[in-house]
């Protein structure tokens, strides 16, 4: 019922697109164009991190395939055979050994390729590596009830409702400007008596409503009730509105026992903060001059994030995806450009 009432509000209103909330000519200037997004660190170094191989079991150039990653290729073919790892034949395992073993040499080719001046992709590394030594170490089951009423009464702020307003809105059919500004006048003495309102319902600060842009509605939540926003133009389709406050709640402070959920999801995130600030500062020790995230970057490859499963998986993608061709198709040449070595079988 609630996204049926904001679709009626929007047909009735059309396309809501407002450049600003004020009083305006028509032929106002364009906004300034934002600025460019902060570009994304990506490896600089020479070198091309392999991360710890421990336990390997073949060796592929500078890289390899590790027993765990073995392991993974021998659920996969087990999996793929709907019957358990121990049941496997020798066959069975020696296909799973040459399965690492080209995903591998396809993983080395995407290093080589250039896969750490991909932007997203040291992005992903980041974010595993981050994620890895902040997130999954905490535990909220271990939250205790002190240490969250502590940080709700250190945080009032983040566990306040904002002000929120219920209101109602009017589009002018007409282009005449004396025509608007007779409605304004009977708006302003009796609004009551002014035609064609349309209910918008309550509207939050900080939040969009009933389809309106948050630049819309956090002015009109600075409203008392009674009170109108004036004149407010839609440049896209040279439409105005007014909106008039018919009831005001003020910002309150949420009960504890009602926040609780919400104090445990904010201290979840202060902890991911304050360990990621003790983790950039230990491992950005002697290191000048570079960002926080070129320092995760950093730390990331050389604790192996980039072979974390789901980035694995990724790179030798975006490498099979630039070269254009099947994977079948590249692995002839990696052998070539990769010496691989079987240390040793289970």
């Amino acid at each position: 019922m609630k996204t049926f009432r904001t679709v009626m509000i929007l047909l009735m209103f059309g396309t809501i697109c407002f450049p600003a909330f004020s009083q305006q000519k028509k032929n106002t200037p364009a906004q300034p164009a934002a600025p460019a997004e902060k570009k994304k660190p990506v490896y600089t170094g020479k070198d091309i991190p392999q991360g710890p191989l421990e336990n390997l079991m073949v060796k592929v150039g500078a890289g390899g395939v590790t027993k765990a990653e073995y392991d993974f290729f021998m659920l996969k073919t087990a999996n793929k055979g709907r019957k358990a790892v121990s049941a496997l034949s020798d066959d069975e395992k020696k296909q799973a050994l040459f399965s690492s073993i080209d995903e591998e040499l396809l993983f080395q080719g995407a290093l080589a390729e250039g896969a750490y001046k991909d932007e997203y992709i040291c992005w992903r590394i980041i974010e595993i590596y981050k994620s890895s030594n902040t997130t999954a170490r905490i535990d909220p089951r271990n939250f205790t009830d002190d240490e969250l009423e502590k940080y709700y009464k250190a945080n009032p702020a983040k566990f306040t409702r904002p002000a929120s307003v219920n209101v109602k809105g009017l589009k002018f059919m007409t282009e005449s400007e004396q025509e608007v500004q007779k409605v304004m006048k009977q708006v302003a003495a009796n609004p009551d008596s002014v035609k064609n309102w349309v209910d918008i319902g309550w509207i939050e600060e900080g939040k969009m409503g009933a389809g309106l842009p948050q630049r819309i509605t956090d002015p009109i939540t600075k409203l008392k009730k009674g009170q109108n926003s004036g004149i407010v133009y839609d440049k896209s389709v040279d439409w105005r509105y007014i909106f008039l406050v018919t009831d005001r709640k003020e910002p309150e402070l949420i009960p504890y026992s009602e926040a609780k959920g919400k104090v445990k999801f904010e201290l979840i995130g202060a902890k991911q903060e304050e360990m990621k600030k003790k983790l950039v500062d230990q491992q950005g020790k002697g290191q000048t001059g570079i960002s926080e995230d070129e320092v995760l970057l950093n730390s990331g490859l050389q604790s192996g994030a980039q072979r974390e499963l789901q980035n694995r998986r990724y790179i030798v993608e975006w490498y099979v995806t630039k070269k254009k061709v099947p994977r079948e198709q590249l692995l002839p040449e990696m052998k070539k450009k990769f010496k691989v070595e079987i240390l040793k079988l289970d």
